[in-house]
Parts: structure tokens; sequence; C-alpha cells
């Protein structure tokens, strides 16, 4: 789905047209805990495959989903896996994304080495896009791969804009950059 122009999407009073976008592969800018995400229906392989093409995104790294709750993305986790899954689901909802092993009910075009990054969010645009939508979405920096991250809608490049379908209103939290990402079988910091 492109659009000639960009449309914006305020909340909650655009809330079903965004839906209705989501649902048919759109691509969005919205903000996140740190910076300007780029994301989509992570049910929408196409959708996907759009945002790996414009951030120049190797899709062998996978992707993150964001989701206002454990059980918008519980099925995607192979939870016996996880040596201590109470402990990560009590620092829900936060700014830490997490790479659980991924079931056979994750979307493939999401995963890497088997793997699928997660992040409970408390940011409210987030929230409100995810219970909305009744879905998760999903969630990468709002960049071309290797390039700083954007933190505001006037940083992001005319050409860049001109490929996604909307942008989200709201405010970005005060992380400073991207999320914190940890492994949910050590507990490892990726970054």
């Amino acid at each position: 789905m492109m659009r000639s122009e960009s449309a914006v999407f305020h909340l909650p009073k655009d809330l079903a047209d965004l839906k209705s976008c989501l649902a048919n592969g759109a691509v969005i800018l919205y903000p996140t805990e740190g910076v300007l995400g780029i994301g989509c229906d992570p049910y929408q392989e196409q959708a996907v495959r759009r945002i790996q093409a414009l951030k120049q995104r190797d899709p062998a790294k996978g992707m993150i989903t964001v989701a206002s709750a454990w059980d918008q993305v519980s099925a995607w986790v192979e939870c016996s896996q996880v040596p201590d899954l109470e402990a990560i689901k009590a620092s829900f909802p936060g700014p830490t994304t997490w790479v659980f092993p991924a079931s056979e009910n994750a979307p493939k075009w999401l995963t890497a080495q088997n793997r699928i990054a997660i992040r409970i969010s408390a940011h409210p645009t987030i929230q409100a896009i995810c219970d909305g939508c009744g879905m998760p979405l999903v969630s990468t920096s709002a960049n071309p791969s290797g390039r700083a991250p954007w933190c505001h809608f006037s940083e992001v490049e005319a050409e860049f804009m001109a490929q996604v379908d909307g942008c989200v209103e709201g405010r970005i939290g005060d992380q400073l950059g991207p999320s914190v990402v940890k492994d949910a079988l050590t507990g490892r910091q990726y970054r």
C-alpha cells in the first residue's frame, strides 16, 4: 500500500482509519520510548519486507515487535525454554526488548536464527496503537541502517517520508536512543 502523501493519524480520533491502513499493509512512523519507530502489522509479510528495503536492513537480522500486553505475543514464544520467564514478565511494561526462542507460531519473517525480539511497551502511543488495533506492531528505528535514528518527524528525510503511508502523532519518550536488547535465556545485553 503506497500513498502519494503520508496520512497523519491523531489518536484516539483516527484509530479506525489507522487500523484499516495497517490491515491493508501500511507502513507507519510513530514515536517510541527514545526514537521514531517505523512499523507495520507483523502479520503482513510484504509490509515487513517494505520496511527492510526502506531501511536497507538485512532480512536475516529479524525484526522487533512491540505490544501493549504479553498475551498479544506470548504464542510466538517457546516459553518452556526460558529459565526465568516470570522475572522477565515482571519487567513489563518497559523499555527493554527481550530476545526469546521463537515458537512455531511466530511469523518467520520476524525471526532470526529461530529467535524473536519482543518489547512490552509502556509508551502511551504504542499502547494506544496495539490496544486499539488488537495486535502487536513491528518496531524498528526510523532511519536507514547504519545511520543515527531520527527522534523528530522534522528530521525524517523527504525521500524516506515519501515511502511511508502515515505518521502517528505523539511524543518520543525519555529514553536516550533505541531500546536496550537482552537475551531472555542468558540475560546478556546485546545493546
